[in-house]
C-alpha cells in the first residue's frame, strides 16, 4: 500500500486561512472556496482520510460552487494542505487510498444464522417508534408536527411515558433544528413548566444551526459533534435525532430527485441511524399536489420504518399512521393544543405563553361536550331569565371602570404606561362587597353572567370591560 511521501514548500493555502472548521455548504466566488477546500481537507486528513476520500467528498462538494474550481485549483489546495498537514505532524504519514476492508463487499449468510437471530422489535415508543429506524412525520405548516416532535423528544429524553405509550429506551435525545429557534425554546420551556419537569439535567441536546445532510461533509461533521458528546458525556448513545424539517436540512438540493434524497437517506443511514442504533424522526411537509403525503421523491416514503400524517383542524390535532414496516399500525391519536403560561413577561409587563400537546380521549371527550352542552344550555335559560343587565351588574361594570382609573393614575404618577393597568377578580370583588350594594351570596351568579354574557373578559387572574361593557356604562351616563 503506497504513502505519500512527505512533501516541501508551501503552495499558499492554510487552514488557518479559514476561521472555523467549513461545514460543506457550496459557495460563491468571490467567499473563499479555495480556503473552505482547504479547510475540509484538513479537518479530513485529521480523521486519517485518504487522498482518494479527501478528493472524492471534495470533488463532490465542489460541483454545487457557484461556479465550481477548477480541477487544477483543488488539487492544488489538496496538495497544499497535506504538506502543511506533514509538516505539523513530524514522523505522520498519509494514505493515498483507503485501507481494504477485512471483510468482502459481498456476502451470503445461511438462514439459519438469520433466524436463530431474531429478537422482539426493538421498541423505543412501545407500538409507536422503533429503535434503529428512520421515521417521518408530515403535515402542513401550523399543523403541530414541530409541537409532536417536540413532545416525543422530551418523552425519550425523561423517560416519561408518551401518552399511555411506555418510553423502552429513553436516552440522549439530539434535535437538528433548522429554523425558529427562539419559538423552539419557548415550546420546550412551556413543555418542562407543564410537566414539571427541569431540562438543564436532561440529555436533551439542540443544534445552533441546520445542518446540509446531502453533503458528506456536513453528514460527516453532524455525527462528530454527536460523537464528542457522547464522549464527553460518558459514552451513552442516543436514542433518537430530530430532523425538523427535512427541508432546512437538505441544502441546496433538489428533493424531488432520486439521486439527492437517496444521498441524503443514504447519510443519514451511514453517519446517524445505523452508527448509534437508534431512532432517527424527520418532520416533513405534505406535497404541493396532495396533503395526504409527505413533499419530495418517492425514494423517502420507500426508505421509511414508520411514517404519520400529522393534520389540524380546528382546535384538534390528529395523528395518524401511513405506514410500519414491521409492525401492526398504531390506532388514530387525537390531540389538542394546551396553552401554558410561561415564567416571564414582556417589556410591557405582558403574560408570555406557548403550548403543549395535550391528550384527547375522543369518547371521553364526546362525553364531557355532550355534558357541558346541556348545561351551557341550561346556563342560558337561566341567563336569559335572569339578565337584562340589572342595576347590580350596572354597579359592578361601574366599580371596575373605576379601579382601572385609579391604577392608571398610579401608574403615570409613577411615570409607567397607564397600558400596564390590570385589576385582579379577587381585587373588584372585594371593592363590591366594600361599597355594599351586593353579598357574598349573590356574588358568583352575578359576577358569572356578566362574563357569561361578555359584558366582562376573564384573562385569568384579571378582568377587563369589554365593548358590550363599555356601552352599558355610556348607556347610563
Amino acid at each position: 500500500m503506497g504513502r505519500l511521501q512527505k512533501p516541501t514548500g508551501d503552495l499558499g493555502f492554510s487552514t488557518d486561512q479559514y476561521p472555523l472548521p467549513h461545514d460543506g455548504s457550496n459557495l460563491a466566488e468571490g467567499q473563499g472556496r479555495n480556503n473552505a477546500a482547504a479547510s475540509m481537507a484538513g479537518q479530513l486528513l485529521r480523521q486519517n482520510s485518504s487522498l482518494r476520500e479527501v478528493k472524492a467528498i471534495l470533488d463532490q462538494w465542489n460541483q454545487s460552487n457557484n461556479p465550481p474550481l477548477s480541477d487544477a485549483e483543488l488539487n492544488t489546495t489538496i496538495a497544499s494542505i497535506s504538506r502543511t498537514h506533514n509538516n505539523n505532524n513530524p514522523g505522520s504519514s498519509i494514505l493515498i487510498e483507503p485501507l481494504p476492508s477485512s471483510k468482502p463487499e459481498f456476502a451470503f449468510s445461511h438462514i439459519e444464522e438469520l433466524v436463530k437471530g431474531v429478537k422482539p422489535i426493538n421498541w423505543l415508543i412501545k407500538g409507536f417508534l422503533e429503535m434503529d429506524s428512520l421515521s417521518l412525520m408530515f403535515g402542513e405548516p401550523g399543523c403541530g408536527k414541530s409541537f409532536s416532535a417536540i413532545d416525543l423528544a422530551c418523552c425519550v429524553a425523561t423517560g416519561k411515558d408518551w401518552h399511555g405509550k411506555p418510553v423502552k429506551q429513553s436516552g440522549p435525545v439530539f434535535y437538528i433544528a433548522g429554523e425558529g429557534f427562539n419559538g423552539l425554546s419557548r415550546r420546550f420551556m412551556a413543555w418542562q413548566s407543564f410537566y414539571g419537569y427541569n431540562l438543564r439535567n436532561v440529555p436533551l441536546y439542540i443544534s445552533q444551526c441546520s445542518a446540509a445532510l446531502t453533503s458528506l461533509a456536513s453528514a460527516r461533521a453532524v455525527s462528530d459533534s454527536i460523537e464528542k458528546i457522547v464522549s464527553d458525556t460518558g459514552g451513552v448513545t442516543p436514542s433518537m435525532i430530530v430532523i425538523d424539517t427535512l427541508a432546512r436540512n437538505f441544502g441546496p438540493a433538489d428533493e424531488n430527485s432520486t439521486r439527492e434524497m437517496s444521498t441524503f437517506i443514504g447519510h443519514i443511514d451511514e453517519y446517524l441511524r445505523s452508527k448509534y442504533r437508534c431512532n432517527v424522526l424527520i418532520v416533513h411537509h405534505t406535497g404541493v399536489g396532495s396533503k395526504d403525503r409527505a413533499r419530495g421523491n418517492s425514494a423517502l416514503k420507500g426508505a421509511l420504518d414508520a411514517e404519520y400524517a400529522v393534520v389540524k383542524a380546528d382546535d384538534e390535532i390528529k395523528i395518524t399512521p401511513k405506514k410500519m414496516k414491521d409492525a401492526d399500525e398504531p390506532d388514530e391519536m387525537n390531540f389538542q393544543f394546551g396553552s401554558v403560561r410561561l415564567p416571564f413577561n414582556d417589556e410591557e409587563g405582558e403574560p408570555q405563553y406557548s403550548c403543549v400537546l395535550q391528550y384527547l380521549d375522543k369518547a371521553n371527550a364526546l362525553k364531557i361536550k355532550q355534558q357541558e352542552n346541556r348545561e351551557h344550555i341550561r346556563e342560558q335559560g337561566r341567563l336569559q331569565a335572569e339578565i337584562r343587565i340589572g342595576e347590580k351588574q350596572k354597579r359592578v361594570i361601574q366599580t371596575l371602570e373605576r379601579l382601572i382609573g385609579e391604577a392608571k393614575a398610579t401608574l403615570v404618577r409613577a411615570d409607567r404606561s397607564p397600558g400596564l393597568a390590570r385589576i385582579e377578580t379577587r381585587n373588584l370583588r372585594d371593592a363590591c362587597f366594600r361599597e355594599g350594594f351586593i353579598s357574598s351570596k349573590n356574588w358568583s351568579r352575578t359576577f358569572d353572567a356578566l362574563v357569561e354574557c361578555e359584558f366582562l373578559m376573564m384573562d385569568a387572574p384579571f378582568i377587563s370591560i369589554s365593548e358590550k361593557g363599555q356601552s352599558v356604562i355610556s348607556e347610563k351616563k
